[in-house]
């Protein structure tokens, strides 16, 4: 099957985005992707997302990319407070 998204690309740009946009677009497009996604690409999408969470990631509370991050975890199953 052709992919218009990348999972190595847009967990690139979770993880080392150049800017705040680029940042809330991979998040965007992981959203989009979760349904289709192996277990294995699931995880690998939650670790990329609760670093960017912590306290040295650059997802800061309140902000969009906050929101989207949490949508991610929830529609997973992981906890929330990360």
């Amino acid at each position: 099957m052709n992919r218009l998204a990348d999972l190595d690309r847009v967990l690139d740009a979770v993880s080392h985005s150049r800017s705040a946009f680029e940042q809330y677009h991979a998040l965007w497009t992981a959203c989009l992707m979760l349904g289709s996604l192996e277990p294995r690409q699931r995880e690998r999408i939650v670790e990329a997302v609760e670093e960017q969470l912590g306290a040295t990631g650059r997802i800061k509370a309140g902000s969009q990319r906050h929101v989207l991050a949490q949508r991610i975890l929830r529609a997973l199953s992981v906890r929330e407070d990360a």
